[in-house]
């Protein structure tokens, strides 16, 4: 007998589960995207698919990815099937010999987690045999009750090692013990007798029980009925399987009322001399992705805007530093971003979306007068202004739905034409906030009040008023307490950019968590910006999709500050 719901097909085709990149192991599929098999009676499965006429397909059956619990021949090698796909209806009848590689026995992990583990959330196992590969989904048996069968490939390999996590993050979501120390790890060996491994995790990494505590009240809020923005950007994420975990988060999302989702889709820069932009399939959301979320997004009810972002090796002030920015090099610079840029731009036209959102803080350099973060100059060309002109009129004339421009306040006087070519503004704004105070939540508000009616008032009366573009305005604020962010004004105490904050579980010494902190900034920064007609929504970013994670990030994701979000949110929406 076979475990309902795992039995699945794999195959070379995008709908069969291949992503078309090298993923960690050397695997290229994740079986979250395989189709499933559905039992038909006396050990009978089948699937229906819509397959392209004429396409070779070339699959196989398992209870994994393809490389674990695959299906396997007599002499123990790996069974390939090949079909031609015909033009009409057409039954494909195929018996599995067997799941086992040979006369090794299988192995059952048996899992229990600790009761407050999220109810939706699944749980994977991720094995490693010579690498970690891609996690596989367990069986959910009964609350908290987690099982997988291990069947082969034990013909080729000796000795494993594996850690279970959530949601398919591993080595973040992890238990305690293992995320924090990788010697902990667990080993496995294959024999000729059946093994039954029973495992109990006590406690989850960045998972605690005790925080959803009393949310902060909320102070009488004035409904907007000027059709005022809300939404919740989500954090860029670099791992090809998330997808899968995003898509099914927006459900949570939309049923929270955020409004608007900003999808945040990736293009890696994988050289930088020349410098190229491309999708690495490894780390980037394929179209077909994108499609997926999109679609769930507005079946949901969800507007949906695309703001499309770029993936750095490393850092991406070392990033700039390091190129050669010659005159050459920044002609293909701007003909990379223009290619990246119609690329979403079309991908948004096609699918319906919007808003599309462009610019970014990341792309200081090459603006007008661009600097390095060191101060110097960036050697970017005289002529930048009008580029970026050319950039965004060429947008226009193939994206139909608003263009948006995402920025940091600016720190030279005179507004760029480029932006007459704009229909929006999105302001990421981050209010200093006094981080002795935050018991103090009057003094909070007053500290974003004087933020709000001074360098932003004057920012959007000076540039855009007359042009009546629309300001949204992007807040973020890391859960932790005694965050001083002006790095410049600092002398001896370590400081941190809201950067550091802005991938999932950061590893940041110097600071203690701080939810009520998070929360705070939260209320002091919607109280006051809710209020001022001149803006036009507000959007909280780096919303951490796939899991929930109560980590030093700027996510809200399971924290305090998102209950408070979705209270405001519902608020301003009022009819």
């Amino acid at each position: 007998g076979t475990p309902e719901d795992t039995l699945r097909l794999a195959g070379n085709l995008y709908q069969l589960g291949n992503t078309f990149g090298n993923l960690p192991g050397g695997m290229n599929t994740i079986p979250d995207r395989m189709p499933r098999l559905l039992e038909a009676g006396d050990n009978v499965y089948g699937v229906i698919l819509s397959l392209p006429v004429g396409a070779e397909i070339r699959y196989k059956y398992t209870l994994g990815d393809g490389f674990w619990n695959a299906e396997h021949d007599s002499s123990g090698g790996f069974h390939l099937r090949r079909l031609i796909v015909p033009d009409q209806p057409t039954q494909v009848d195929d018996a599995v010999l067997t799941w086992e590689s040979d006369e090794k026995d299988a192995i059952t992990f048996d899992l229990w987690t600790p009761e407050y583990t999220p109810a939706d959330e699944d749980i994977y196992i991720q094995l490693n045999p010579y690498g970690w590969t891609t996690p596989l989904p367990m069986n959910k048996i009964a609350e908290n009750h987690w099982v997988l069968i291990l069947y082969s490939p034990f013909n080729i390999l000796n000795e494993i090692s594996y850690r279970y996590c959530r949601e398919s993050q591993c080595g973040i979501t992890g238990s305690a013990e293992t995320t924090s120390d990788l010697t902990t790890l667990k080993m496995v060996t294959p024999g000729l007798e059946p093994q039954y491994i029973a495992d109990k995790i006590e406690n989850w990494a960045w998972l605690d029980p005790s925080i959803l505590a009393d949310p902060l009240p909320l102070p009488n809020i004035t409904p907007r009925e000027d059709g005022f923005l809300t939404g919740i950007e989500i954090m860029p994420s670099n791992q090809a399987g998330d997808s899968y975990q995003i898509a099914s988060a927006i459900q949570k999302i939309a049923s929270a009322h955020s409004g608007v989702i900003i999808l945040t889709p990736t293009w890696t820069f994988t050289h930088n001399n020349p410098p190229v932009i491309e999708p690495d399939p490894n780390r980037d959301p394929l179209w077909y992705d994108l499609e997926e979320m999109a679609r769930n997004a507005t079946g949901n009810g969800l507007q949906v805007a695309f703001h499309p972002q770029p993936q750095f090796p490393g850092n991406t002030d070392d990033w700039w530093s390091a190129a050669p920015r010659t005159f050459s090099w920044w002609n293909s610079w701007f003909d990379q971003y223009h290619m990246f840029a119609v690329h979403f731009a079309e991908a948004a036209e096609r699918q319906g979306i919007e808003t599309l959102i462009l610019g970014g803080d990341w792309l200081y350099p090459a603006l007008p007068g661009g600097k390095l973060a060191t101060g110097e100059p960036s050697g970017v060309p005289a002529d930048a202004e009008l580029r970026w002109t050319k950039i965004l009129q060429d947008i226009q004339s193939r994206y139909s739905g608003t263009i948006s421009w995402s920025m940091s306040l600016p720190a030279w006087q005179r507004k760029p034409t480029y932006l007459n070519e704009v229909d929006q503004i999105i302001l990421n704004w981050n209010p200093i906030l006094p981080v002795d105070s935050f018991a103090d939540l009057e003094e909070l508000t007053g500290s974003a009040q004087g933020s709000l009616d001074g360098e932003v008032y004057d920012f959007w009366t000076s540039w855009f008023e007359a042009d009546q573009i629309e300001l949204i305005l992007s807040i973020a604020y890391p859960s932790v307490s005694g965050w001083q962010f002006d790095c410049a004004n600092i002398e001896e105490q370590i400081c941190y950019e809201l950067d550091s904050f802005s991938n999932p579980a950061p590893i940041i010494s110097g600071l203690e968590i701080g939810f009520k902190e998070q929360a705070a900034a939260y209320q002091a920064i919607l109280s006051t910006a809710s209020k001022k007609e001149w803006v036009s929504g507000i959007v909280s970013r780096g919303y951490y999709a796939q899991a929930m994670l109560h980590d030093k990030s700027i996510s809200i994701h399971g924290k305090p500050a998102e209950e408070l979000l979705w209270r405001w949110f519902e608020a301003l929406q009022q009819p």
